[in-house]
Protein backbone atom coordinates (compact mmCIF):
# COMPACT_ATOMS: atom_id res chain seq x y z
CA UNK A 1 0.00 0.00 0.00
CA UNK A 2 1.67 3.32 -0.62
CA UNK A 3 1.80 5.96 1.69
CA UNK A 4 -1.50 8.05 0.32
CA UNK A 5 -3.54 5.26 0.54
CA UNK A 6 -2.25 4.53 4.09
CA UNK A 7 -3.02 8.44 4.70
CA UNK A 8 -6.20 8.21 3.08
CA UNK A 9 -7.09 4.92 4.58
CA UNK A 10 -6.72 6.76 8.10
CA UNK A 11 -9.24 9.56 7.40
CA UNK A 12 -11.68 6.82 7.64
CA UNK A 13 -12.78 3.38 9.72
CA UNK A 14 -9.36 1.94 9.42
CA UNK A 15 -10.43 -1.49 9.23
CA UNK A 16 -13.15 -0.44 6.49
CA UNK A 17 -10.50 1.88 4.03
CA UNK A 18 -7.86 -0.80 4.53
CA UNK A 19 -10.50 -3.11 3.22
CA UNK A 20 -11.44 -1.12 0.66
CA UNK A 21 -7.98 -0.65 -0.61
CA UNK A 22 -7.57 -4.82 -0.49
CA UNK A 23 -10.48 -5.04 -2.84
CA UNK A 24 -9.30 -2.75 -5.25
CA UNK A 25 -5.72 -4.41 -5.36
CA UNK A 26 -7.57 -8.01 -5.79
CA UNK A 27 -10.11 -6.17 -8.71
CA UNK A 28 -6.73 -4.95 -10.36
CA UNK A 29 -5.03 -8.46 -10.27
CA UNK A 30 -8.70 -9.94 -11.40
CA UNK A 31 -8.42 -7.27 -14.30
CA UNK A 32 -5.29 -8.29 -14.80
CA UNK A 33 -5.84 -11.91 -15.52
CA UNK A 34 -9.25 -11.59 -17.10
CA UNK A 35 -7.10 -9.58 -19.74
CA UNK A 36 -4.58 -11.87 -20.20
CA UNK A 37 -7.18 -14.61 -20.62
CA UNK A 38 -8.91 -12.04 -23.47
CA UNK A 39 -5.87 -12.30 -25.23
CA UNK A 40 -5.01 -15.73 -25.19
CA UNK A 41 -9.05 -15.94 -26.33
CA UNK A 42 -8.24 -13.82 -29.26
CA UNK A 43 -5.40 -15.33 -30.23
CA UNK A 44 -6.02 -18.57 -33.05
CA UNK A 45 -2.45 -19.24 -33.25
CA UNK A 46 -1.94 -23.13 -32.61
CA UNK A 47 -5.66 -23.91 -31.22
CA UNK A 48 -6.98 -26.94 -31.92
CA UNK A 49 -10.39 -27.51 -33.06
CA UNK A 50 -12.05 -27.55 -30.07
CA UNK A 51 -10.02 -24.62 -28.66
CA UNK A 52 -11.58 -22.46 -31.47
CA UNK A 53 -15.23 -24.01 -30.99
CA UNK A 54 -14.92 -23.11 -27.22
CA UNK A 55 -13.78 -19.55 -27.99
CA UNK A 56 -16.24 -18.61 -30.98
CA UNK A 57 -19.22 -18.07 -28.56
CA UNK A 58 -19.89 -17.15 -24.60
CA UNK A 59 -22.42 -20.25 -24.24
CA UNK A 60 -20.23 -22.88 -25.87
CA UNK A 61 -17.38 -21.35 -23.36
CA UNK A 62 -20.21 -22.00 -20.42
CA UNK A 63 -21.07 -25.12 -21.93
CA UNK A 64 -18.00 -26.87 -21.95
CA UNK A 65 -17.23 -25.47 -18.42
CA UNK A 66 -20.27 -27.49 -17.64
CA UNK A 67 -19.91 -30.40 -19.29
CA UNK A 68 -15.73 -30.85 -17.27
CA UNK A 69 -17.85 -29.71 -14.11
CA UNK A 70 -19.65 -32.77 -14.46
CA UNK A 71 -16.87 -35.07 -15.12
CA UNK A 72 -14.90 -33.50 -12.26
CA UNK A 73 -17.93 -34.36 -9.73
CA UNK A 74 -18.34 -37.35 -11.23
CA UNK A 75 -22.28 -36.77 -12.17
CA UNK A 76 -22.96 -36.89 -15.68
CA UNK A 77 -25.57 -33.62 -16.63
CA UNK A 78 -28.99 -33.84 -18.42
CA UNK A 79 -29.58 -31.26 -21.10
CA UNK A 80 -32.00 -30.12 -18.50
CA UNK A 81 -29.20 -29.11 -15.79
CA UNK A 82 -27.23 -27.90 -18.83
CA UNK A 83 -29.63 -24.93 -19.30
CA UNK A 84 -29.65 -24.65 -15.30
CA UNK A 85 -26.55 -24.43 -14.88
CA UNK A 86 -25.65 -21.63 -17.64
CA UNK A 87 -28.80 -20.03 -18.88
CA UNK A 88 -28.74 -21.12 -21.98
CA UNK A 89 -31.43 -21.96 -23.87
CA UNK A 90 -32.93 -25.32 -25.05
CA UNK A 91 -32.60 -25.52 -28.37
CA UNK A 92 -28.70 -24.11 -28.43
CA UNK A 93 -27.68 -26.63 -25.36
CA UNK A 94 -29.25 -29.18 -27.97
CA UNK A 95 -27.38 -27.94 -30.41
CA UNK A 96 -24.22 -27.30 -28.99
CA UNK A 97 -24.37 -31.14 -27.25
CA UNK A 98 -25.10 -32.66 -30.56
CA UNK A 99 -22.06 -31.24 -32.17
CA UNK A 100 -19.80 -31.90 -29.24
CA UNK A 101 -20.89 -35.74 -29.37
CA UNK A 102 -20.42 -36.11 -32.81
CA UNK A 103 -16.77 -34.79 -32.71
CA UNK A 104 -16.02 -37.19 -29.59
CA UNK A 105 -15.61 -33.82 -27.26
CA UNK A 106 -18.66 -35.22 -24.86
CA UNK A 107 -19.44 -38.66 -23.06
CA UNK A 108 -22.80 -39.92 -23.17
CA UNK A 109 -24.86 -41.57 -20.58
CA UNK A 110 -28.30 -43.34 -20.98
CA UNK A 111 -29.16 -42.53 -16.95
CA UNK A 112 -25.96 -43.60 -15.66
CA UNK A 113 -24.65 -45.94 -18.38
CA UNK A 114 -22.41 -44.65 -20.98
CA UNK A 115 -23.30 -45.22 -24.49
CA UNK A 116 -21.99 -44.96 -27.85
CA UNK A 117 -22.85 -41.62 -29.57
CA UNK A 118 -24.37 -44.09 -32.59
CA UNK A 119 -26.83 -45.87 -29.53
CA UNK A 120 -27.89 -42.42 -28.25
CA UNK A 121 -31.63 -43.04 -30.19
CA UNK A 122 -31.78 -46.50 -28.41
CA UNK A 123 -31.88 -44.67 -24.84
CA UNK A 124 -35.56 -45.32 -23.03
CA UNK A 125 -33.72 -43.08 -20.18
CA UNK A 126 -32.23 -39.76 -19.68
CA UNK A 127 -29.42 -38.79 -21.90
CA UNK A 128 -26.65 -37.17 -19.50
CA UNK A 129 -23.32 -35.62 -20.49
CA UNK A 130 -19.83 -35.17 -19.68
CA UNK A 131 -16.49 -33.95 -20.75
CA UNK A 132 -14.69 -36.23 -23.15
CA UNK A 133 -11.22 -36.84 -22.88
CA UNK A 134 -9.98 -34.14 -25.69
CA UNK A 135 -11.95 -31.52 -23.72
CA UNK A 136 -11.26 -32.84 -19.75
CA UNK A 137 -7.68 -32.33 -20.78
CA UNK A 138 -8.00 -28.95 -22.25
CA UNK A 139 -9.50 -28.10 -18.55
CA UNK A 140 -6.66 -29.38 -16.93
CA UNK A 141 -4.71 -27.70 -19.04
CA UNK A 142 -6.74 -24.12 -18.18
CA UNK A 143 -5.64 -25.08 -14.58
CA UNK A 144 -2.02 -25.68 -15.13
CA UNK A 145 -1.71 -22.28 -17.34
CA UNK A 146 -3.85 -20.13 -14.55
CA UNK A 147 -1.31 -21.36 -11.84
CA UNK A 148 1.57 -20.24 -13.87
CA UNK A 149 -0.27 -17.01 -14.93
CA UNK A 150 -1.29 -16.13 -11.28
CA UNK A 151 1.83 -17.81 -9.39
CA UNK A 152 4.42 -14.89 -9.60
CA UNK A 153 1.49 -12.12 -9.58
CA UNK A 154 0.38 -10.28 -6.55
CA UNK A 155 -3.74 -11.87 -7.20
CA UNK A 156 -2.95 -14.79 -4.53
CA UNK A 157 -1.59 -12.33 -2.16
CA UNK A 158 -4.05 -9.79 -2.92
CA UNK A 159 -6.64 -12.48 -1.90
CA UNK A 160 -4.32 -13.71 1.27
CA UNK A 161 -4.81 -9.87 2.58
CA UNK A 162 -8.39 -9.08 1.78
CA UNK A 163 -9.74 -12.27 3.11
CA UNK A 164 -7.53 -11.59 6.16
CA UNK A 165 -8.62 -8.55 7.14
CA UNK A 166 -12.25 -9.51 6.73
CA UNK A 167 -11.66 -12.55 8.99
CA UNK A 168 -9.93 -9.90 11.51
CA UNK A 169 -13.05 -7.34 11.31
CA UNK A 170 -15.05 -10.44 12.15
CA UNK A 171 -13.26 -11.71 15.02
CA UNK A 172 -13.61 -7.90 16.40
CA UNK A 173 -17.31 -7.50 15.64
Amino acid sequence: MNSMSITQAQSKCPAQSIEEELRLRYLTSVCDLQLSYARRRNTTDGATRLQQWIRSTFQKDALAWALVHAKCVRMPTSQAELMAMTKISRSSISEMIKHCVAEGWAEVFCDDKEVEADHIKHCKGTLKYQAGGELMQLGLSFVERHIETTEDTFMNSNWDDLMAIRRVRAAIR
